[in-house]
């Protein structure tokens, strides 16, 4: 089955992905990190989109963004079996990762939106912290790190550039002008589910798992 995970920042997609993959053996792609390991290259293009992504906090354009994945996916050589963190965001990335996929003979079998509140939402990114070295994800209040400051694996702890309250607001703003008609579209053709992501995460991942068997994706 191949799932797109939908839903604004802090609303535990990651985490949701982390759980499915583990549960049912399947390959998750999480764009943020795709785009931000992007940003990082020694490259005209890393820089571009350094300034554009981490600096601005705006979302890239639907072509750019497509070529990252496409190229991410074709090196990693599997379309099948997919959960697509963070992808896509707009109506123009999921009519391009439709055609995509049925030129390989593939579909989205389902699309998760996972609900919370605007004020979690906030609450949730201002305590998230990163390592720098593994890429652990910590929260202050829900999974606060073993040291200070510091991860398991001995990274330092920062916060993410985009995990900034200017940059919060931005991406929320623009996950719900543009995301929405994406909802509508994923509704209409009934592969669009939506789940109370405000639950503690074993919580939330039973929803998905009881929408999964409902819908005949796992016994």
């Amino acid at each position: 089955m191949n799932l797109i995970l939908i839903g604004p920042q802090g609303s535990g997609k990651g985490t949701q992905g982390e759980l499915l993959t583990k549960t049912y053996n399947l390959t998750l792609i999480e764009m943020g990190s795709v785009i931000r390991k992007a940003a990082i290259e020694p490259t005209y293009r890393g820089k571009l989109l350094n300034s554009w992504v981490n600096q601005k906090g705006k979302l890239l354009p639907d072509g750019i963004v497509f070529g990252i994945f496409t190229n991410y996916l074709e090196r990693l050589g599997v379309y099948n079996g997919l959960i697509l963190d963070g992808y896509p965001r707009s109506v123009k990335q999921f009519s391009l990762l439709e055609d995509y996929f049925a030129n390989r003979g593939q579909i989205i079998d389902l699309a998760i939106c996972l609900d919370i509140p605007i004020e979690l939402t906030i609450k949730r990114l201002t305590n998230r912290l990163v390592c720098t070295r593994c890429g652990e994800i910590y929260n202050l209040e829900t999974n606060p790190p073993p040291k200070d400051s510091l991860c398991k694996c001995g990274g330092k702890l920062t916060k993410r550039i985009d995990d900034q309250p200017e940059a919060i607001k931005t991406r929320l703003e623009y996950f719900h002008q543009i995301t929405q008609p994406l909802l509508t579209i994923l509704d209409e053709k009934g592969i669009l589910v939506q789940i109370d992501g405000s639950h503690e995460a074993g919580e939330v991942f039973r929803l998905i798992q009881k929408v999964l068997v409902r819908k005949g994706l796992v016994s």
